[in-house]
């Protein structure tokens, strides 16, 4: 994976992100978000195509109030979250360059839905394979996933 990442083949962007810490949901798509994030921060995103930029830039405005939002929350002691796992499903809902695939590779997914489980119980470790591959399948054109355990 690393090497797709070093190397990426015109028309695409490789993004790794390791997972094996994530003991919640939420915690396993603030990750993706946050590397997803880091293409906008370096510049990437400028290969994407006019519709893509705008709905990554709506992304990355959901992803920044997500964090200032938590923040607060935190203080207030607020019992609503906003989501990064919305916001993550609407990205690839939405997402649909023409010029460059961005490519998210997912690093020791097997260990985090392991956490999942012994955290959560198994439930929430199915609802939340579940959630992973019906995202993955109403993904549009603009987003691909790599998961691989090491």
């Amino acid at each position: 994976m690393r090497a797709l990442e070093d190397n990426p083949q015109e028309g695409f962007l490789f993004s790794f992100v390791n997972v094996e810490d994530c003991l919640h949901v939420e915690d396993y798509f603030r990750l993706l978000s946050e590397e997803l994030e880091k293409i906008g921060v370096d510049g990437q995103f400028a290969l994407l195509g006019e519709k893509a930029k705008r709905v990554f830039s709506i992304f990355l405005e959901k992803v920044k109030k997500i964090k200032i939002l938590s923040i607060e929350i935190e203080t207030t002691q607020t019992t609503a979250k906003p989501s990064y796992a919305e916001a993550f499903e609407e990205l690839l809902l939405k997402l649909d360059s023409e010029k460059v695939t961005i490519v998210v590779m997912v690093d020791e997914f097997p260990v985090a839905v392991e956490n999942i489980a012994k955290e959560h119980g198994n439930t929430a470790a199915l609802g939340f394979l579940h959630a992973n591959r019906g995202m993955s399948q109403r993904a549009g054109k603009g987003i691909g996933s790599s998961i691989q355990a090491q």
